[in-house]
């Protein structure tokens, strides 16, 4: 239920950023600026995680019994 209604706020911002950057764009350009958000898109799908891992793994305390 919870992942349900995640996903539902992430759609409808998703398509409020796509709408408010194309607005942004010159039109004879759009092609050429959303495939590089997409693509930022992308890097954030791959190193936002691995990101978020290794913070975690570096500030966990090593003592802590779930830690490993």
């Amino acid at each position: 239920m919870v992942a349900g209604l995640v996903g539902l706020v992430q759609g409808a911002v998703q398509l409020l950023s796509r709408s408010y950057f194309a607005r942004l764009v010159p039109p004879e350009r759009a092609g050429e600026f959303f495939g590089f958000y997409n693509m930022l898109g992308e890097f954030a799908a791959t190193f936002g995680p691995l990101l978020w891992g290794t913070v975690s793994y570096l500030t966990a305390a090593p003592a802590s019994p779930s830690f490993r």
